[in-house]
C-alpha cells in the first residue's frame, strides 16, 4: 500500500522591534506484514518506495532502515549549503560539494598546501540547488523509522544566521502537496512538517489493522518551548512570560526535563502542525544586517509517542476465555532549530540586539564544548572520563540526551556559499566535523514486562528457524508430521516468521 501525505500551515514569526538597516527578504529555498487496511489512501497515485508497516510484534513503523550502519551510534552529520541571497549577487562561491559526501571551501589566500585543511568529509552533503524532498528522504526518514520502533530521536540545526537552519527545520507549508507522500511533495515544507506526517500515517495504519488478537493504540503529545537568553519560555502557553519554567535534572541514565511546560495531546497531523504554527508566531525575533528575520532564541519542538499493543492469548490452562499481554513503547522526537552564531559588527545590532547576540553565542560556546568534550571520550576510549560541562547552560542541560545519551541524532549544518562568509563557514563545518565522533547510547524504550515479552518472541522466532533447518536435513522420505505433530512444517514457518500460532498442548 502506497504511504500517504499531506503538509500545511505555514508559521511565521513576531519581531519585537526592527533596526534601521534592513537586507531584502530571504528568498525561498530551493519479513513484516504489510498493513491490510479498509481505510482509503490519499497517497494511492504516490511514486514513493516507502512501505507503512506493522510488524509481527504489533507495533507500527516504517520499511526504511538506516542505510549508514558503518558508523554504528555515533552522531550522523549532514551539510547544506543554502542559495544565494539577493544582496549577495556577485560574491564567489568558496563551497565546493565533491563526490562520497564530501565538502571543500576554498578561501581567497589558501594554498595548494591547504586542501586537507579545508575538506571535511560528513554523512551527507548537500548542494545549493538541493531541495527539501531530498534532505528528508536521505537523512529524516531512518530517524522517523528509528522513532516509530521505541527509539528517541533528535534532529539539530546549527549554523550562522540567515544560513538556512530554519527554512530546512520549518520551511514553508502553505502550499504543500496534500496527495502525496513527505518525501515526493515538492513544496518547500520543511523537516517537521514532514516528519509528523510520515509519524502519524504510520500510527493511523498500524491502529487500522487491528484484529481480534491484537489492538495496537497510541498517544501522541507535542511541547514546544524557547530558550531566549537563559529563559525557558513556553510557546504553547498563550502567556509564555506568565509561568516561570525550570529544569530538573534526572537520576542517572534519564533525561532532564522542564517543570510546567504545557503538554497538548494532539490527534492527527494538522493538529500537531497548529500547535506548531501557533508556536512559532510568539518565538522572538528580529530583523538584523544579515536577515531580515532572524530568530533571537533556540527552539525546540518534542514530539511525545506512546505506542500500546494487547494480544489476545488463549488461556493454556482453560480457566479463563483470553489472556492479555500488554506491551508498550515510549519514544520521543527532538526537532532542534538553534538561533545562528553570529558578529555584531556584521549584524549592526544595537541595545537589546546586542545583548541577544551576546546570549546566543555564549549558549553556543557552551555546547561547542560539550561536544568537544564528548567528542574527546570517543576519539580516546581508554582516556579516563572527562567531565561534560553540561549543566554550564540550559540548552545543554536539555540536550544532554541528544548528545551522548539515549538518541539517535542527526546534526543539520548549514551554511553559506558567498565569499563573504568564509571564516563562518569554515568555523560551522569545523563545529559540525568535532560533533560526528561523539557515540549515543540509543535503546529501545519500553518498559520491563514489554522488553522480556519482546525477548522471548525473539527467541522462539530463532528457535523455530533453527527447527527449521534440522528439519531440512531429513531424508524427504522420513515423514516427520502426522496427527500427534504439534510443530509442524506450518507451524514453525509461521513461527520463525514472527506470526500468531494457537497450539493445542492438551490433545496433541
Amino acid at each position: 500500500m502506497a504511504p500517504k501525505s499531506k503538509i500545511e500551515a505555514a508559521p511565521t514569526s513576531s519581531s519585537p522591534s526592527k533596526p534601521a538597516i534592513k537586507p531584502p527578504l530571504r528568498p525561498p529555498m530551493s519479513p513484516t506484514n504489510t498493513v491490510d487496511t479498509a481505510a482509503s489512501s490519499t497517497y494511492a497515485d504516490s511514486a514513493s518506495k516507502t512501505t507503512y508497516v506493522r510488524s509481527s510484534d504489533g507495533f507500527a513503523h516504517t520499511n526504511i532502515e538506516d542505510e549508514d550502519n558503518e558508523r554504528g551510534a555515533a552522531i550522523r552529520v549532514i551539510v547544506r549549503c543554502r542559495p544565494f541571497l539577493g544582496f549577495e549577487k556577485g560574491n564567489t562561491t568558496v563551497v565546493n560539494i565533491l563526490p562520497n559526501d564530501q565538502i571543500k571551501i576554498t578561501p581567497k589566500d589558501a594554498s595548494s598546501l591547504d586542501d586537507d585543511r579545508y575538506t571535511f568529509t560528513f554523512d551527507a552533503t548537500y548542494p545549493l540547488e538541493s531541495t527539501q524532498p531530498q534532505v528528508f528522504k536521505r537523512s529524516i526518514r531512518p530517524l522517523v523509522s528509528a522513532c516509530l520502533q521505541g527509539y528517541n530521536a533528535t534532529v539539530l540545526a546549527y549554523g550562522q544566521t540567515g544560513s538556512g537552519k530554519t527554512h530546512t527545520i520549518l520551511g514553508q507549508t502553505n502550499e504543500s502537496n496534500a496527495n502525496v507522500a513527505p518525501e515526493d511533495d515538492m513544496s518547500e515544507a520543511g523537516v517537521i512538517p514532514r516528519a509528523l506526517r510520515a509519524i502519524f500515517y504510520a500510527l493511523d495504519q498500524a491502529k487500522h489493522a487491528s484484529n481480534d488478537t491484537m489492538k495496537f493504540d497510541y498517544t501522541v503529545k507535542v511541547e514546544f518551548l524557547e530558550l531566549y537568553g537563559e529563559d525557558v519560555r513556553d510557546l504553547l502557553n498563550p502567556d509564555p512570560d506568565g509561568t516561570k519554567l525550570s529544569i530538573r535534572d534526572g537520576r542517572a541514565g534519564v533525561e532532564p526535563e522542564v517543570l510546567g511546560i504545557k503538554k497538548v495531546e494532539v490527534e492527527n497531523a494538522d493538529d500537531a502542525l497548529l500547535c506548531l504554527t501557533r508556536g512559532s508566531l510568539r518565538r522572538v525575533t528580529r530583523a538584523t544586517s544579515m536577515n531580515a528575520e532572524s530568530s533571537r532564541s533556540h527552539a525546540i519542538m518534542t514530539v511525545v509517542i506512546e505506542q500500546r499493543v494487547t494480544h489476545y492469548v488463549d488461556d493454556p490452562s482453560g480457566k479463563s476465555g483470553r489472556i492479555e499481554e500488554k506491551s508498550t513503547r515510549n519514544s520521543k522526537f527532538h526537532f532542534v532549530d538553534l538561533a545562528g552564531s553570529e558578529r555584531i559588527k556584521r549584524t549592526n545590532a544595537s541595545g537589546q540586539g546586542i545583548k541577544e547576540g551576546i546570549n546566543i553565542n555564549k549558549g553556543l560556546l557552551v555546547l561547542g564544548n560539550v561536544i568537544s568534550a564528548l567528542a574527546a571520550q570517543s576519539t580516546n576510549p581508554n582516556k579516563k572520563e572527562a567531565f561534560v560541562p553540561y549543566r554550564d547552560s540550559k540548552l545543554t542541560r536539555l540536550l544532554k540526551g541528544s548528545l551522548g545519551g539515549n538518541h539517535k541524532t542527526l546534526m543539520v549544518a548549514c551554511c553559506s556559499p558567498s565569499g563573504s562568509n568564509t571564516d563562518e563557514t569554515i568555523n560551522t563545518l569545523r563545529y559540525a566535523n568535532r560533533a560526528k565522533n561523539i557515540q549515543n547510547k540509543a535503546v529501545i524504550n519500553m518498559d520491563a514486562g514489554s522488553k522480556m515479552i519482546s525477548e522471548l518472541r525473539d527467541q522462539l522466532k530463532i528457535m523455530a528457524k533453527e527447527f527449521l533447518f534440522v528439519r531440512s536435513m531429513v531424508d524427504d522420505t522420513v515423514v516427520l508430521d502426522n496427527e500427534k505433530t504439534i510443530f509442524t512444517q506450518d507451524v514453525l514457518t509461521a513461527l520463525a516468521g514472527g506470526g500468531e500460532v494457537k497450539l493445542n498442548l492438551d490433545n496433541p
